[in-house]
């Protein structure tokens, strides 16, 4: 076992710690926050938009704080800055909402017998998001690898568990679909 293995060791270690701390619901809700918020944003910013628009006092105070103070916009270029602040204030608002939820859940889960299962299972949630994160830093490893210097990659040979990592390429496939 060589320094590289230690450290997939460590690393996934780390992230079976951290999930067992926060438990499923937190470990699950910081893997699919962003997930889930693009897709409420996706779905919800045109709504926001609309609201926006309809507003006059608001588009002028948009228009106003932007720094084009006076001058006249045109339409289109309004409404770009219109569809941008009601596509982050959707996403930030998405983020928000899943975090209430994802917290009263967790509360819930606070029961004595509840919380051992809870804690298991965002341990096993951190087992696979360290796994998740090794098959990405591997794989980005292998992207550069003329970048690396040759003696960095004796190591990474002579490892025991990142040939794992090098050579299923379709987990990597997997997370990118």
């Amino acid at each position: 076992m060589n320094i590289v293995d230690m450290a997939i060791l460590l690393i996934i270690a780390y992230f079976i710690y951290t999930g067992f701390i926060k438990g499923f619901i937190m470990t699950l809700y910081g893997m699919a926050s962003i997930v889930l918020s693009w897709i409420l944003t996706k779905r919800f910013y045109p709504v926001v938009e609309q609201l926006i628009l309809r507003n006059n006092k608001l588009v002028s105070l948009i228009v106003k704080i932007t720094g084009y103070g006076d001058a006249i916009l045109s339409g289109a270029s309004t409404k770009m800055i219109v569809i941008l602040i009601s596509f982050v204030f959707t996403f930030l608002l998405s983020l928000l909402f899943l975090k209430a939820v994802a917290v009263t859940i967790n509360k819930l889960m606070d029961y004595p017998v509840i919380r051992t299962f809870n804690r298991v299972g965002g341990g096993i949630l951190g087992a696979i998001e360290g796994f998740a994160f090794l098959f990405l830093l591997f794989g980005l490893l292998s992207v550069v690898n003329g970048m690396l210097p040759l003696s960095y990659w004796t190591y990474i040979e002579k490892s025991q568990f990142a040939k794992l990592f090098l050579t299923n390429k379709d987990f990597i496939k997997l997370l990118l679909l």
